[in-house]
């Protein structure tokens, strides 16, 4: 029986070769069937991605981004959504509605003074619609270099919720040399709202030795309704980053407005109230008396 045993086996290794063969065989695809075109978006992209590399002690990097309407219907670029508030972004020309065959370019800034040296990567969402929305996505990146002038923090946040005013302080600061040799000086600071007061302050000296000179940002108690997004736009004396930039976002507090509402102690006898919803609170009409009900009588002679 174990001789028997022994020569099944070897018998089955020796036929797996055909039988994987047989196998494959059977389920090789048929290299002339057709394979189905995917359909191409009508947003075409030229290219998803822009990698700049290394890059030089530049205050203001930018890369584009070139597409085509590729559809039968005019094609409208809805909303632009950078995923850093420090990246900036323009459409060639301010177009934003394309027509079937059309070309346009967006274009993406970054400010490098706000942000850290090393690799960095953005992504910019792109709503579009050709009759139906659509969202499409196309990443920037870049290598900046070590420090030089720099602005920090990157961005401001009012959250103006609670009735009362703020401020922050932000700082320029060189790092190229030490404060002795550095001229750097800020000409004037201006900003895109009027909820947002900006006051350049002192000369500081930091830790380092590195001259760094504060601005005071302030936002009054009561400011516009709602969310907006500014920047503060700083003029320096440097050759090199002559313009600096700084995003602000303001939270201000939405108000409802109306009538008083009635209450139930108040209304008037009589009142005409629709339930939940007390527009008219005037008096009905007084009601008409009752009518007398004659009885009429037959009389049979």
């Amino acid at each position: 029986m174990r001789l028997i045993g022994s020569t099944g086996v070897l018998l089955l290794l020796g036929l797996a070769p055909f039988v994987a063969a047989l196998v494959a065989e059977v389920h090789e695809p048929d290299l002339h069937e057709p394979i189905a075109r995917r359909e191409l978006s009508p947003f075409m992209l030229r290219q998803h991605a822009v990698n700049l590399g290394p890059v030089g002690p530049y205050p203001l990097i930018e890369g584009h981004f070139d597409f085509r309407n590729n559809g039968r219907s005019p094609l409208t670029i809805q909303e632009i959504k950078p995923s850093c508030g420090c990246l900036k972004w323009h459409l060639h020309q301010d177009q934003q509605t394309f027509a079937p065959g059309e070309p346009g370019r967006l274009t993406v800034r970054l400010m490098t003074a706000n942000e850290d040296p090393g690799p960095h990567g953005y992504s910019v969402d792109i709503t579009w619609n050709d009759g139906e929305e659509h969202v499409s996505t196309v990443i920037f990146r870049a290598t900046l270099p070590e420090r030089k002038l720099v602005l920090a923090p990157h961005e401001l946040i009012f959250m103006q919720m609670h009735g009362a005013a703020d401020e922050r302080t932000i700082h320029v600061t060189d790092y190229r040399t030490k404060s002795a040799e550095s001229t750097l000086e800020l000409l004037e600071v201006a900003s895109t709202s009027s909820d947002v007061t900006a006051e350049i302050l002192p000369m500081e000296i930091d830790e380092a030795g590195h001259r760094r000179i504060p601005i005071r940002v302030e936002v009054p108690a009561e400011v516009t309704p709602g969310r907006q997004l500014a920047s503060l736009r700083i003029k320096t004396n440097d050759d090199v980053f002559p313009i600096l930039g700084l995003p602000v976002l303001i939270e201000g507090r939405v108000r409802t407005y109306g009538p008083t509402l009635p209450t139930i102690e108040n209304l008037p006898p009589l009142a005409f109230r629709w339930p939940g919803y007390p527009l008219d609170v005037s008096p009905l009409p007084a009601r008409r008396p009752a009518v007398q009900q004659v009885t009429h009588e037959t009389v049979i002679r």
